[in-house]
């Protein structure tokens, strides 16, 4: 596509306009060449809470960049293809690191890649059986988690749930001012982006997002709710797990699966503090995950 006047102008004034960090990631993909990543190029932390659109990096540092991010832009419009068309995963962990100068695990590049609509990539070394089955024991953020990625392998599952509904902690907890001491992107899966409306996002948002989640991927019917897994044995003659439940009605029943995942959690029994007298207080005593829906 040859640049016309018009595209020159607005090309030339969004890069002398443009953030410095970003247009290094842009320089790093179109060029391949690792040197933008690093010093002098590599941008400092801000001092405070802005853009940093200079990346803290002398005026005359940032005029290369730009000029030599006008130089890429150029060429790949004129036809000449990214020199990395598909940064790997851990990469984009990587760049991601040096664009908000802190680190960021590579774990967060699985994030980043479904965020920009990139394929997942493939599992070099997986052997996939569609005919096994498996048993997912408990419905939170790891349950979900999963379910979907058995459902996407195309493998047979049931979830058992203790709850009425999906949700783990963030069904439990429900008390006022309920949320996350930790970034909302944490709490997203990498198959299904989400606007949070706040970075600590609060419990009712979580809640709502996992629901969301478990309806759009096929979950809900795949689960048994109000179902309590009691024990779990690997049986040597059959290569399976044999599962036990107590069913809604009291019954118990037992399962077979190649497969188990735990996602039982560590927070979903609540531990109640010793505290003299408490057994005769007359007034009300909650515990925070035991919260009255009223």
């Amino acid at each position: 596509m040859p640049a016309t006047e018009v595209n020159r102008a607005l090309l030339k004034d969004g890069i002398a306009n443009a953030n410095i960090p970003a247009l290094l990631m842009v320089l790093y993909q179109m060029t391949g060449k690792a040197a933008w990543l690093q010093e002098p190029f590599a941008p400092g932390r801000s001092p405070g809470l802005d853009d940093n659109d200079s990346g803290q990096l002398p005026d005359e540092i940032q005029t290369q960049i730009r000029a030599a991010a006008e130089e890429a832009i150029d060429a790949w419009i004129a036809g000449k293809p990214l020199a990395i068309k598909r940064p790997s995963n851990v990469r984009l962990a990587e760049m991601l690191s040096v664009a908000m100068t802190e680190h960021v695990p590579e774990e967060y590049g699985d994030i980043v890649a479904a965020g920009m609509g990139y394929d997942l990539e493939p599992a070099t070394d997986a052997v996939i059986d569609a005919d096994k089955t498996a048993i997912v024991i408990g419905g939170g953020v790891s349950g979900i988690c999963a379910g979907i990625e058995l459902g996407k392998l195309g493998i047979d599952y049931t979830l058992f749930e203790k709850n009425e509904d999906f949700g783990g902690t963030w069904f439990e907890n429900r008390y006022p001012g309920c949320g996350v001491d930790t970034p909302s992107l944490t709490y997203t899966f990498s198959r299904k982006p989400n606007d949070w409306s706040m970075y600590f996002p609060l419990r009712d948002e979580i809640e709502g997002y996992l629901l969301d989640t478990a309806r759009e991927f096929g979950l809900y019917d795949k689960a048994r709710f109000r179902t309590h897994v009691e024990e779990a044995r690997w049986n040597t003659a059959t290569d399976q797990w044999d599962v036990t439940i107590t069913t809604p009605d009291g019954k118990r029943e037992t399962h077979s699966a190649d497969y188990l995942f735990s996602a039982v959690g560590i927070l979903n029994i609540p531990k109640y503090p010793q505290i003299d007298g408490l057994d005769e207080f007359a007034g009300e005593v909650y515990h925070t995950s035991r919260w009255p829906a009223e």
